[in-house]
C-alpha cells in the first residue's frame, strides 16, 4: 500500500438507497506516479477501483463518500511488486479506517469536534499508539524530537508530550502516516479494544 498526493474532485452528489442520507462520489487526481518501495523502480497504473470497489470514508462534515483509487505495479519485472499490485491511496485517506485523514489529524491534535463517538476516538488513539515506533521514526525524520521523562515522580502523559513536541507542525500526523506507509508498505494495526 502507498499514499500519494493529489487533489479531490467531486463527481456526483447523490443519496443512499434510503433516499435521505447523502453520499458523495469523488475522483482523485493523482499528482505523480510513486516509485517502488522495494526496488526504487518507476511504477505504473494497472487499474482503478471504482463503483462498489471504490473506497468509502466519512469526512469531517459527517457525510459518507466514496473515492476511486488506483492500483499500481512496479516496472521492474524482477521485483515482487511487478506481479502483485499495491493500492495507491489518496492522501485524504488513512489505511484501514472508515474516517478520512482530517478526522484522524483532529483526533491526534486532541479535538473532540469530530463526527465519531467517544468510543471510536479511543480506538483511533489506540491504533495510533499501537504504531508508536513507526511514527517516532517518521517524526524524527521530520525533525520532531520527543522526550519522555518522569517529572516529580510521575510519568508525563504521552499525548500531551506528543502534542507539545508537534506544536507548529501543520498536519504532522498525516505527514508521519504517509512516510510510514510509503517506507514500510502498510500499517498493520492490532487493536483489540472493542469499547
Amino acid at each position: 500500500m502507498l499514499i500519494s498526493k493529489g487533489r479531490l474532485e467531486l463527481v456526483e452528489e447523490t443519496l443512499k438507497e434510503d433516499g435521505k442520507t447523502p453520499l458523495n462520489y469523488y475522483q482523485f487526481i493523482y499528482g505523480e506516479m510513486p516509485r517502488c518501495p522495494d526496488c526504487g523502480a518507476p511504477m505504473h497504473e494497472r487499474e482503478r477501483l471504482t463503483g462498489k470497489k471504490a473506497r468509502g470514508f466519512t469526512g469531517m462534515d459527517g457525510i459518507e463518500s466514496k473515492v476511486e483509487i488506483r492500483r499500481v505495479v512496479c516496472d521492474n519485472k524482477a521485483c515482487y511488486n511487478h506481479n502483485h499490485p499495491k493500492r495507491d491511496l489518496p492522501d485524504i485517506l488513512v489505511p484501514y479506517s472508515h474516517y478520512d485523514a482530517e478526522v484522524h489529524q483532529a483526533v491526534a491534535d486532541g479535538s473532540t469536534e469530530v463526527p465519531c463517538t467517544p468510543g471510536t476516538i479511543r480506538r483511533l488513539l489506540k491504533k495510533m499508539a499501537d504504531q508508536l515506533m513507526l511514527f517516532l521514526w517518521a517524526l524524527t525524520q521530520l525533525g520532531i524530537r520527543l522526550t519522555f521523562c518522569e517529572e516529580d515522580g510521575k510519568a508525563r502523559d504521552f499525548w500531551s508530550a506528543l502534542r507539545a513536541a508537534t506544536a507548529g507542525f501543520e498536519r504532522w500526523y498525516l505527514l508521519a502516516l504517509k512516510m510510514t506507509v510509503n517506507r514500510f508498505g502498510a500499517l498493520h494495526w492490532q487493536c483489540s479494544d472493542t469499547g
